[in-house]
């Protein structure tokens, strides 16, 4: 993984934004966290689908205007052996106690991981809010606030070594 920083973001004066910043950037450095946050959500959608339905053929799903089957078969084109890796996964997903995925609830869960890395790495928290809240995320201001006053941002600063426990 690579992160690249412009010399725009390098040239911000406030250090700790551009910590931030970063830290969030970081989180998506996993290819499934990059595709997943930079995907829109219909797309992501009808991804998730298409791969669903290439490892259960039996899926039935609403597809109207042939976007699911044509990802289905871009992706096999470029995978073949694809169905059989996505196999274990999808019968998680499938077999789960309500059988359900919230992709919505999965994205938002991706920008608050971020906002929290971000936050861990700057310490700042007058500055992280005020990223977040530009941002125009409802709620992940006080998200944030919350999990600056808990525990596992104390935890997590230390295991880094970025504060002393005393």
């Amino acid at each position: 993984p690579l992160l690249l920083a412009g010399p725009q973001s390098l040239a911000l004066a406030d250090r700790t934004a551009l910590a931030f910043r970063l830290g969030r950037a970081l989180t998506y450095l996993l290819p499934g966290r990059a595709v997943a946050g930079a995907l829109p959500s219909r797309q992501l959608k009808h991804t998730v689908l298409a791969a669903m339905t290439l490892v259960q053929s039996s899926l039935r799903i609403d597809d109207p205007d042939g976007e699911i089957q044509a990802i289905r078969v871009a992706l096999t084109s470029a995978a073949p052996q694809l169905g059989r890796e996505l196999a274990p996964i999808c019968e998680r997903i499938v077999a789960g106690s309500q059988a359900t995925l919230n992709l919505a609830r999965y994205a938002r869960g991706l920008l608050r991981t971020a906002d929290r890395v971000g936050l861990v790495l700057c310490n700042d928290l007058s500055t992280a809010v005020r990223i977040v809240m530009a941002s125009a995320a409802p709620g992940a201001d006080n998200d944030l606030i919350d999990f600056a006053l808990s525990d596992e941002y104390l935890q997590a600063r230390e295991a880094l070594g970025l504060s002393v426990c005393v």
